[in-house]
C-alpha cells in the first residue's frame, strides 16, 4: 500500500485482495527477470517450477500438469524441451510401460540449486534495506498466504 498505514477498521477483504493483486504480479516480474537474467535466458519460470517440483520427489506429467495448472499435452511439451536439455530424465516402470514418472538429472539439480542460490543472494540483498520488525510482518504474511493457497 505504498507505506500508508491502514488501521483494522479500514481493513477490509476487498482492499486485502486488491492489494494482493498489485503486489504479486510485481513480484513475479521480479522474479521472472532475475531468473532469465540467472539461468542466461534459456530457462523460463514454467521450466523452473518443474525443476522444483522434481526435486521434491519424482512425478509424472499428468502430476506436473495439475500443479503448473496447464493441459498435460502443454506438459509433454514442456518435458521434451528439459529432457533434450539433459535436465529432467524419464523413467519408464518395469511393471507397467506406460507408466513414466520423471526426474532430475544431476545436471538439472546442480542448474535448480545454483539458480536458488543465486535467486535467494539476490532477495536477501533486496531485504536486507528493511527493519526486523517489518521483516517479520512480512514471513507471517507470507506464511498466511501459503496456507491460504496451498
Amino acid at each position: 500500500m505504498n507505506g500508508v498505514s491502514i488501521t483494522k477498521d479500514q481493513l477490509s477483504d476487498d482492499i486485502a485482495a486488491q492489494e494482493l493483486l498489485k503486489v504479486v504480479p510485481r513480484v513475479m516480474r521480479s522474479i521472472r527477470a532475475e531468473l532469465w537474467s540467472l539461468s542466461k535466458g534459456d530457462l523460463t519460470v514454467p521450466q523452473f517450477r518443474i525443476l522444483f517440483h522434481l526435486k521434491e520427489m519424482p512425478r509424472n506429467n499428468r502430476q506436473l500438469a495439475d500443479l503448473q495448472g496447464v493441459s498435460v499435452a502443454a506438459m509433454s511439451r514442456m518435458v521434451d524441451g528439459l529432457v533434450k536439455r539433459s535436465l529432467i530424465r524419464r523413467i519408464v516402470s518395469t511393471e507397467d510401460r506406460r507408466q513414466v514418472h520423471l526426474e532430475l538429472t544431476k545436471v538439472g539439480h546442480e542448474k535448480l540449486s545454483r539458480i536458488q542460490g543465486a535467486m535467494r543472494r539476490t532477495f536477501s540483498e533486496k531485504l536486507s534495506g528493511i527493519d526486523a520488525q517489518l521483516k517479520i510482518s512480512l514471513l507471517s504474511g507470507l506464511s498466511a498466504l501459503e496456507e491460504l493457497f496451498r
